[in-house]
């Protein structure tokens, strides 16, 4: 009886020690994976950048070597489009139209619900606008989700810029602090102009709103009267 017992502990310890060597092994194989696509995507920038100041456009980045290419890509070009201001869109919405990236996350935001719908438009409106993107919106209109809703607001800020403040002032509700945060975002691709007074002028409320977070985000002190005079 002892003999069994002690073979089975004896069983039980190797498959133990067998467990763990195999989650060690999966979680070096995780961070080698990831410290390899995040090479993968740093050699991808300059290639990127070269081709946004008017060189050839690559004809294929480090970054499609990545497992999953499609959200390193995304990740890489947001990030590029979000830091580099004033740019031209154009060069990034071809890298965009050639690995697809705005249909899969358009098809991604059909196939979800709720909360991650509206991420995955958030994704999509952090690439540079593309004419599908616009022309989806209108799918997503009359979602019950505030979050999808304005997930689209934000789409349609970034392809149409021109009417931005129209639709932030009818947007159907009243903007979020943390909404107002994310459409600052967009200042620094050259959205919106940072012409506050007419905004803090506003008889909407959505527009004031954008109009202190403006005036706060940038400390503007040449304000300080007309927000005087607002608390008063």
């Amino acid at each position: 009886m002892l003999k069994v017992l002690f073979v089975g502990w004896i069983l039980l310890l190797l498959l133990a020690c067998l467990a763990v060597s195999g989650v060690l092994a999966y979680t070096a194989m995780r961070r080698r994976r990831a410290a390899r696509e995040e090479l993968l995507l740093r050699r991808s920038v300059g290639e990127v950048v070269r081709f946004v100041v008017g060189e050839e456009e690559p004809k294929s980045l480090p970054a499609e070597r990545c497992i999953e290419r499609s959200r390193g890509l995304v990740h890489l070009l947001s990030r590029l489009y979000g830091a580099l201001y004033g740019i031209n869109p154009a060069p990034l919405m071809r890298l965009v139209q050639r690995y697809g990236l705005d249909r899969r996350l358009l098809r991604r935001a059909r196939r979800s619900h709720g909360v991650m719908r509206a991420v995955w438009l958030k994704r999509l409106s952090d690439l540079p606008p593309s004419q599908d993107a616009l022309l989806a919106c209108g799918d997503f209109d009359e979602d019950r989700s505030r979050e999808v809703r304005f997930a689209v607001l934000l789409i349609r800020l970034c392809a149409e810029p021109q009417t931005a403040l129209f639709r932030i002032a009818h947007f159907d509700s009243p903007l979020r602090t943390c909404e107002v945060g994310e459409i600052l975002h967009h200042l620094r691709r050259g959205l919106l102009p940072i012409a506050y007074h007419p905004l803090l002028e506003s008889e909407n409320g959505n527009l004031r709103r954008l109009g202190l977070a403006i005036v706060r985000q940038f400390s503007i002190e040449e304000a300080d009267a007309r927000l005087w005079c607002m608390v008063a």
